[in-house]
């Protein structure tokens, strides 16, 4: 059953069990005509790009079917932007890091073109991305501070040392 395979990959994958889900997620859709709907072919995707199979999760992204929330489009972008980063291609992952830092709320897709930036030599770059990042902290309540701590720690920390240059 469809349903109970993505119950187990919605489980695996909560456990970093990223290479197991994929595999459930992918018979769960096999077992839906027309292929499965748009949220199982996200998980899929998520699934493969945190296993490492940076085209594999591009091709399912890039493949997905429009969506009507612009949060769930903005979430299919920020994991189309990482798969392109990882396959190599700098520029287009930039630019969509850049415009969806734009639009979304926190400091993920900033941290990313941040990070990519630095890796790409051009850290001096790297600062607007990270102020912006450091400005949005300060309004954020202290849950969403604590759900991407480690994040926000990197920006300080990153935007410390760059400053200090």
């Amino acid at each position: 059953m469809a349903a109970n395979r993505t119950a187990l990959g919605d489980a695996l994958a909560e456990q970093g069990e990223w290479r197991e889900a994929a595999v459930q997620y992918r018979g769960a859709i096999a077992r839906v005509p027309g292929g499965g709907d748009r949220a199982a072919r996200l998980k899929l995707a998520r699934a493969e790009l945190e296993s490492g199979n940076d085209d594999e999760a591009r091709a399912l992204l890039e493949a997905l079917p429009p969506s009507a929330s612009s949060a769930e489009t903005d979430r299919a972008a920020l994991l189309l932007a990482r798969a392109l980063e990882g396959c190599g291609e700098t520029a287009r992952a930039l630019a969509l890091y850049d415009d969806l830092g734009r639009r979304m709320a926190g400091g993920e897709a900033l941290c990313r073109r941040a990070g990519l930036l630095m890796a790409e030599g051009r850290r001096a770059e790297a600062l607007e991305p990270l102020s912006e990042v450091e400005r949005r902290l300060k309004r954020l309540d202290r849950m969403e501070r604590a759900k991407d701590a480690q994040m926000y720690d990197w920006a300080a920390r990153t935007l410390a040392e760059l400053r200090a240059v």
